[in-house]
């Protein structure tokens, strides 16, 4: 299963890659600083008719695009085959408004507070695998 962490802190980056590993030991992780390096992670990865990650882990305040910019960018036109993976917001954000936010945002399928743990890493691996597998 292939991953995209998009995240600026290399702590939570180095912390969320180890739980994914733990739960799935065969995980390719891509790790994006920002909403930019992301969507570069998504063109170089891109493969046709499929999406480039089954995964992608969104925090919200990043430098330079941030979350919401890069869920709005994945949501055109441009990105069609890329709206197929399953998009996660992973924040430290305890703001109702990123909450309700997020809820107007059909790209993102979930929404949870840092840190990531084993047992939702492997809810969110089912509910991927379900999703990707009905696309």
């Amino acid at each position: 299963m292939k991953f995209l962490l998009i995240d600026d802190d290399d702590v939570t980056n180095y912390i969320n890659t180890r739980i994914i590993k733990n739960v799935c030991a065969d995980a390719q992780i891509t790790l994006a600083l920002n909403g930019l390096e992301a969507l570069k992670a998504l063109e170089l990865n891109a493969v046709e008719d499929k999406p480039s990650f089954d995964v992608v882990f969104v925090d919200i305040s990043m430098p330079e695009m941030d979350g919401w910019a890069f869920v709005d960018e994945v949501s055109s036109t441009k990105y069609e085959q890329q709206q197929k993976a399953f998009y996660v917001m992973l924040t430290s954000s305890v703001f109702d408004d990123d909450v309700a936010k997020a809820k107007t945002k059909p790209l993102i399928k979930q929404f949870y507070l840092k840190p990531l743990d084993p047992m939702r890493v492997r809810e969110i691996i089912d509910a991927a695998t379900a999703v990707t597998t009905n696309n």
